[in-house]
């Protein structure tokens, strides 16, 4: 018996593409674009990290300035108090010596006028003393005249 011959029939090749594979192309493309969107944001991140970097660098750097410049104006006003503080205690104790001497000769010289005014109160006395006897005297005088006459 012969044997029909079988027909092999050959698909031929498909030249379109299916959904699938567009989807899967699109896919691949939309990865693609994915993966250079995060390149792109991991480079400004790096670079935003390093900005960051040198702000603060050049902040500690800033504020160490600062901190010397501080410093440097507290140890001037260390010294300038501790100057004051002395040329106050060399005026005080020069204020408390002319002090002491003026109130010394204020003493000295209030004790001259009391003297004085002593002495001027007894010339006082003295003279009203003087005064009233010599009154006396020429009241005596006068009526020894009369009681004779």
């Amino acid at each position: 018996m012969a044997a029909t011959a079988r027909k092999f029939e050959m698909e031929p090749q498909m030249h379109e593409r299916t959904v699938l594979d567009a989807k899967v192309d699109h896919i691949q493309s939309d990865v693609a674009g994915l993966k250079s969107d995060v390149k792109r944001i991991d480079a400004k991140v790096d670079a935003v990290g390093a900005s960051l970097t040198e702000h603060r660098i050049e902040t500690e750097r800033s504020f160490a300035k600062v901190r010397d410049e501080m410093a440097k104006q507290r140890d001037e006003i260390k010294a300038s108090i501790a100057t004051l503080r002395n040329d106050m205690t060399e005026a005080i104790g020069a204020l408390r010596v002319e002090m002491k001497d003026s109130f010394a000769a204020l003493r000295v010289e209030t004790k001259d006028s009391l003297a004085a005014l002593r002495r001027d109160r007894l010339a006082q006395i003295a003279w009203l003393v003087g005064t009233a006897i010599t009154a006396i005297g020429a009241a005596f005088t006068a009526a020894k005249f009369f009681s004779t006459h």
